[in-house]
C-alpha cells in the first residue's frame, strides 16, 4: 500500500482529533464528573 501525501496527513489528523477525544472519555470516566451527568 502506497502511502501518499493524503493517507498521512489523514492519518496526521485523524490521530490528533482521537488522542484528546479518549483522553476526554478516559477523565470522565474515573473521575466521574458530576456537571457532566444529567440531573
Amino acid at each position: 500500500m502506497v502511502e501518499n501525501d493524503a493517507t498521512i496527513s489523514f492519518m496526521f489528523a485523524l490521530s490528533l482529533v482521537a488522542m484528546p477525544a479518549t483522553g476526554v472519555v478516559a477523565s470522565t470516566r474515573t473521575n466521574n464528573l458530576p456537571e457532566l451527568r444529567p440531573a
